[in-house]
């Protein structure tokens, strides 16, 4: 490792510090209640990593050849398929090193986001679940998680926050479920959410429509419930996940003003939630097999 490495390194505490090495490109990044997401594109070398804060979780976007890592113990030398991740616990130092140009989704978890979740969804001493040491592995399920999230860095989308926030829900619950060091047991809860309050919450939604930043979170809380029971009870009553269902709800306001013919498409899109005129076509046409512009002119 290089004298500069040595000296950036030296102050990291978190993932998403890891890319101050200068000559790491970062391709986007998101960062939500206590987990940080980066794609990082890395030319061969090598890095010693001391005892970070957070649970880092690297997911292996290109094969390598000749991979090396070192951590808790436990080493790995050799070909490094793509897609396979690798759980560098918070406080244990690590070593990598990689022989071509390394692509990879790097996600830092805090303790904090971790025990929340394991506390929403009633697990047993939720403040001492902790992540096992894992060298490459492969996780459809996790590969899944973490594409998804690189779409959001990327691109962004429908349902922006609350797709997110659900995202990263399912990613935590499959890290309990399968990467704890004990094996963490889940309420099972089901019968959805009671008629009165479902109905609170779809009327919220319906009226809050034109917020491009419709929160999970703020739904759970009207409920009382976490935000895991609160979209397993929505799916229940509904048959829609949250996100899905604000979706579709956005998309069948557009479908109404689009025939009242007044406003233009890029009124209608801002009445409705999106970001902007293009978001609103790509979306539209993605949900309806049309454009907003040809739905109208269909009527």
């Amino acid at each position: 490792m290089s004298q500069r490495q040595s000296e950036v390194l030296a102050n990291v505490t978190c993932c998403q510090e890891l890319t101050v090495v200068k000559n790491w490109l970062v391709d986007g990044s998101l960062s939500i209640d206590g987990i940080s997401a980066e794609y990082a594109i890395q030319p061969p070398d090598e890095i010693q990593i001391p005892a970070l804060s957070e649970h880092v979780i690297m997911l292996a976007h290109n094969a390598d050849e000749s991979q090396f890592a070192r951590f808790a113990g436990n080493a790995f030398h050799g070909y490094r398929p793509k897609n396979t991740f690798c759980i560098v616990p918070r406080g244990i130092p690590s070593e990598f090193a990689w022989s071509s140009q390394d692509e990879c989704l790097m996600f830092g978890f805090t303790q904090e986001s971790i025990s929340q979740v394991a506390e929403q969804t009633e697990c047993a001493n939720p403040s001492k679940v902790e992540l096992r040491p894992l060298l490459f592995t492969l996780d459809e399920n996790i590969v899944h998680y973490a594409y998804c999230l690189l779409h959001e860095i990327r691109t962004g989308g429908l349902g922006g926050k609350l797709y997110r926030e659900s995202l990263l829900a399912c990613f935590r619950i499959h890290l309990l479920r399968h990467y704890c060091t004990f094996e963490a047991k889940l309420k099972d809860q089901s019968g959805g959410l009671a008629p009165y309050k479902l109905k609170e919450i779809l009327d919220y939604i319906d009226s809050h429509l034109t917020d491009k930043d419709l929160s999970l979170n703020t739904m759970a809380d009207m409920t009382a419930l976490s935000s895991y029971y609160f979209a397993r009870q929505f799916k229940q009553s509904t048959g829609f996940a949250p996100h899905q269902y604000v979706i579709h709800q956005r998309i069948d306001k557009a479908k109404r003003l689009l025939k009242q013919r007044q406003l233009s498409i890029s009124q209608v899109a801002f009445e409705c939630g999106f970001s902007n005129q293009s978001h609103f076509g790509k979306s539209f046409r993605k949900a309806t097999g049309t454009t907003p512009k040809r739905y109208r002119e269909q009527l």
